[in-house]
């Protein structure tokens, strides 16, 4: 009977201790605080605020491989964490639904020193590493994709096996997927590039429209926006090769050079506005504010000198030293070599005119009096040079 009874009390008193429910109420304007001896207070709870103060630190266990372990949730989602799965190094991700407790160890790093910060960053990870996202769904659907750096609102956003990549501005290098080695800053730089590899692209919507384009590096505003394919080319200005799209292997420093180029390519162009209404021609070189600048489909000019311009928009193989207003061309020698060598002439014969042809041969004094320094090309006179130039008619 004794027996029995200490059953049914340890029965009741085991009971009470597991199934009791602990409840304080506070009064209005109370404070719940808790404190040792010292008096040292480490936590307390206010009634009128319903805030709570920890007075201490506040230890979590490492998250490891436990997706239930050492993670803050807000709400249903998960909100900071460092899970890595058995094998992987620590990670860190701070931001509703950051990071996943589905990520893969192989063998390495798989999976490991990656920091996401931001709402759904590198949510989809699943054996990258050393990747940092910061901003809303910065690296979103990287999976595989290897030191990765995304810094601004949906950088790098649908990146999943591309390496080496920066991203630095909202929505740069946006639809980028496999490409790699690209750098970005600015917003939406190298926005539509896939599978492009080595670009760099600096300010506002460069390299926007790129998409398998490779080792191009734009900077500024604009520079080559719409370039979708083209490579190797080298842009410095506002709107620089703007409308470039397939051209490839140009070199383009000053606001808006080469403004106008699609598929020209080879061209260098140094200068305001320089070979600015180019589109097809190719080979060209123009240094000088406005230099080149009515060429359009012309190729291998050179052109040297602020305005200097060919004798036609579509003119070849012509070197232009400077604009109309030139008066005079000044170097240390009185003559000028031409590409012309025996070794390269076949059938050299005499040229039978003597004396007669040289005789009706007739230099003249003239003013000049040029088409191009008047409206509708008709001079009058009014802007006739005073000094006189020897010639020929």
């Amino acid at each position: 009977m004794k027996i029995a009874k200490k059953f049914v009390l340890f029965f009741f008193i085991t009971s009470m201790i597991y199934s009791q429910n602990i409840t304080n109420t506070l009064g209005s304007g109370g404070v719940f605080t808790i404190k040792d001896g010292t008096p040292a207070t480490f936590f307390t709870l206010t009634q009128s605020t319903g805030q709570v103060n920890i007075l201490k630190s506040l230890r979590l266990e490492v998250t490891g491989n436990s997706p239930t372990t050492g993670v803050i949730f807000k709400g249903p989602d998960r909100f900071i964490h460092d899970f890595a799965p058995t094998g992987a190094a620590a990670n860190t991700f701070v931001g509703i639904n950051s990071g996943n407790f589905t990520m893969t160890y192989g063998s390495g790093l798989d999976a490991s020193c990656n920091t996401g910060i931001g709402n759904s960053s590198l949510i989809n990870l699943t054996t990258g590493q050393h990747n940092t996202a910061s901003g809303f769904e910065s690296l979103y659907s990287n999976t595989t994709g290897i030191a990765n750096t995304a810094s601004g609102s949906m950088a790098l956003y649908d990146n999943t096996t591309g390496n080496y990549n920066i991203a630095s501005g909202c929505k740069s290098l946006y639809f980028n997927t496999t490409g790699s080695n690209s750098t970005a800053t600015g917003y939406q730089s190298l926005y539509e590039n896939t599978t492009g590899n080595d670009n760099t692209a600096s300010g506002y919507s460069s390299l926007s429209s790129n998409t398998t384009g490779s080792e191009n590096t734009s900077l500024g505003s604009g520079s080559l926006y719409y370039n979708t394919t083209g490579s190797g080319n080298t842009t410095s200005g506002f709107n620089s090769l703007f409308f470039n799209t397939t051209g490839y292997s140009n070199t383009a420093s000053g606001h808006q050079s080469l403004y106008e180029n699609t598929t020209g390519y080879a061209n260098t162009a140094l200068g305001y506005q320089v070979l600015y209404e180019n589109t097809t021609g190719s080979d060209n070189t123009a240094i000088g504010s406005n230099a080149g600048v009515n060429i359009t489909s012309g190729s291998n000019l050179t052109c040297l000198g602020a305005n200097s311009e060919p004798s036609s928009p579509t003119a070849t193989n012509e070197i232009t030293l400077g604009d109309n207003t030139i008066t005079a061309l000044r170097c240390n020698v009185q003559s000028i070599s031409t590409l012309s060598d025996a070794r390269d002439k076949r059938d050299i014969r005499n040229l039978n005119l003597g004396i007669d042809f040289l005789m009706k041969i007739k230099p003249r004094l003239f003013n000049w009096d040029k088409r191009e320094w008047y409206k509708n090309n008709k001079p009058n006179g009014s802007k006739m040079q005073k000094t006189p130039t020897a010639g020929f008619i």
